[in-house]
């Protein structure tokens, strides 16, 4: 789904995304699932936004896995740009200096802007990649 599958839309991603926020942040079914009950509802809400879905429960969780993956790494950039910016620097001129970044380190462009944006205001979604973070800058310590 997020790779060179030829079956994958680009609405499809962000579907992705919509569903794995509507689960999570359900009360009733959002906290202390088991890992494929979680995916399972995934699937159920992923299927009200793309109806002819084949797509099981299992493939939305490998798909989701790989785009979480490049989100990460392009919220890595953002960091980074952030971190070193000039001061006067506009929201759009970070946004580009990240994406610019992103294409040099991982030598293609960054196609997920709309995921990133829709993720980033999902406080559990940022928890996350602040822990990851953290364990890469504890981890580059140690070496």
């Amino acid at each position: 789904m997020i790779s060179s599958s030829t079956s994958y839309v680009y609405s499809e991603g962000i579907q992705l995304c919509q569903a794995w926020i509507t689960v999570l942040e359900d009360v009733v079914v959002g906290t202390n699932q088991e890992g494929m009950t979680f995916w399972a509802q995934v699937k159920q809400c992923f299927k009200r936004y793309i109806r002819n879905s084949i797509q099981s429960a299992s493939s939305l969780k490998t798909c989701w896995a790989l785009l979480q993956k490049v989100i990460h790494k392009f919220q890595g950039c953002v960091n980074q740009v952030e971190q070193y910016s000039q001061s006067g620097a506009s929201a759009n001129d970070c946004l580009n200096r990240a994406l610019q970044l992103f294409s040099k380190d991982q030598k293609t462009r960054f196609k997920h802007l709309v995921c990133h944006n829709i993720l980033i205001k999902v406080p559990k979604w940022c928890a996350y990649v602040d822990e990851n973070s953290k364990k890469a800058q504890e981890a580059g310590k140690n070496k």
